[in-house]
């Protein structure tokens, strides 16, 4: 079997907040401890998949199986996000962006909430 990539998940970090731009809606997001509670399990599901051989890193995403593919969402602006994956070598950016989302308990733009 070859060398495979490390994947490390650093400790979380609270990023600055971004400066509300004229006429923007701001999103309700959950706490931290909120968004430990709705992803930790995943994230612990992720790491023991790769602890066991089952997950790995490719150099490239042809051919991929798409229920194999990690998918991250973001909400608002993703400039933080995306230079983050830049800097992360072999890694590679596939954006699709849907300027609407489902609204949820957790994510939801307080005036339009019923």
């Amino acid at each position: 079997m070859g060398t495979l990539p490390i994947l490390i998940f650093p400790t979380h970090v609270t990023a600055a907040r971004a400066k509300k731009g004229s006429g923007a809606t701001a999103v309700h997001l959950p706490n931290a401890t909120r968004q430990s509670e709705r992803i930790g399990p995943q994230i612990q599901r992720l790491e023991q998949a790769f602890a066991e051989g089952r997950g790995a890193l490719r150099a490239d995403v042809e051919g991929a199986e798409p229920e194999k593919v990690l998918v991250l969402e973001t909400v608002g602006s993703i400039t933080d996000f995306f230079n983050a994956v830049r800097r992360i070598r072999g890694m590679e950016w596939l954006a699709e962006v849907d300027e609407e989302m489902a609204a949820d308990q957790d994510f939801y733009r307080p005036d339009r909430r019923n």
